[in-house]
């Protein structure tokens, strides 16, 4: 049965037996957290619209970067472009083999290019067409 009940303006409101509480053990908690903090890139510096940074890996692993995926980012390692993945749904990963890698990440926004072209050729078609009526109305 439906237990959602509706009170105007589309907000809905669930009764209590609808709430699920789930409890994560929090026992390794600390360790988790500093196996995370093994292997990070460091001597970060951020540009305009570029990320660069160092890391060290001792073993072959995804570094998952905490910056939302979007098609714009390209990734190279070491100067070499490499694939970047869409980690955990929303941010970005790279596959990195063992030792020390020099990793920039550079965005640029997707068709720019393309748009900014377009753009142009609509002003040169306006002012050719300008031109055009102006020298009807002189004849």
């Amino acid at each position: 049965r439906d237990s959602s009940t509706s009170r105007g303006l589309g907000d809905v409101y669930k009764r209590q037996d609808d709430i699920q509480i789930v409890c994560q053990p929090m026992d390794s908690y600390t360790d988790e957290i500093n196996t995370l903090k093994e292997n990070v890139l460091t001597d970060v510096e951020l540009g305009n619209n570029k990320v660069t940074g160092q890391i060290t890996l001792d073993r072959n692993k995804y570094l998952c970067l905490t910056i939302p995926y979007s098609k714009g980012w390209k990734v190279y390692v070491d100067g070499e472009r490499q694939k970047l993945y869409n980690a955990n749904g929303q941010y970005m990963a790279v596959y990195l083999t063992s030792g020390t890698h020099n990793v920039t990440l550079k965005y640029s926004t997707p068709l720019l290019k393309e748009g900014a072209l377009v753009s142009l050729a609509g002003v040169v078609i306006f002012a050719m067409q300008l031109v055009i009526n102006k020298r009807k109305k002189r004849e």
